[in-house]
């Protein structure tokens, strides 16, 4: 007789409570988002942006491939900044620096002088003492990022493939000005910490004042002039 009292409470509280969880979840929608799976073969399809979202795009679907494609574009890259290794690595620039370094016009940076003095920069070396570098590397979601396969698909984009035959990819190569900013003093002067801007302003080594100005001052002399 007890079992069978036991037994209907049990019910009649269970079709009381399953109304209103169903209305709790109704109420708070926002926090129905599950993580994905990343062993589930169905998760690999969508955006592989690293900004999440809900894409549409079948990756096993070769015409997908290219259809998304950016212009061919170089990349300036600063190998004395965490940010400049940073970019390979968080989900939000990795995909377009993958895109830069398959074309051959980015490697025409390395025949400057711009491109070396950047490890001439002070600001550069401070860089690596300052926790707030590392931000995208202490990052778990971008740990997570790079654990679903879609996170790779972009390397399936032929496009990026084809710079390399594009006979624009190689013409900074063949501009005589790129091998003439060696005997350039200004291309002498330290680029800043920007990595899309360097071999602009900075330090210029070849002006006395600039090394006055940064022994006694801790800074360029350049940036003290302006305050």
């Amino acid at each position: 007789m007890f079992k069978s009292i036991i037994t209907a409470a049990i019910i009649a509280l269970g079709l009381i409570l399953t109304p209103l969880h169903a209305a709790e979840q109704a109420a708070q929608p926002q926090q129905q988002a599950a993580a994905p799976n990343v062993v589930d073969p169905n998760t690999w399809t969508g955006t592989s942006s690293g900004q999440g979202g809900s894409g549409s795009t079948n990756w096993f679907d070769p015409s997908t491939w290219g259809g998304t494609a950016a212009p061919a574009t170089a990349m300036q890259f600063n190998p004395a900044h965490p940010a400049g290794w940073a970019m390979f690595f968080d989900p939000a620039t990795h995909a377009s620096a993958h895109r830069a370094f398959l074309n051959p016009a980015t490697y025409a940076q390395f025949m400057t002088p711009q491109f070396y003095m950047q490890f001439m920069n002070p600001n550069n070396w401070m860089a690596w003492m300052n926790p707030a570098s590392y931000g995208a590397f202490m990052n778990p979601a971008n740990y997570a990022y790079w654990m679903n396969p879609a996170a790779y698909t972009h390397a399936m984009d032929v496009s990026q493939y084809m710079q390399a035959m594009n006979p624009a990819s190689y013409m900074a190569f063949m501009n005589p000005m790129t091998y003439m900013q060696w005997m350039n003093p200004a291309a002498y002067s330290v680029p800043g910490m920007d990595v899309s801007a360097a071999g602009t302003g900075g330090i210029n080594w070849f002006d006395p004042t600039t090394w006055s100005g940064y022994m006694t001052q801790g800074q360029p002399a350049e940036a003290e002039a302006k305050k």
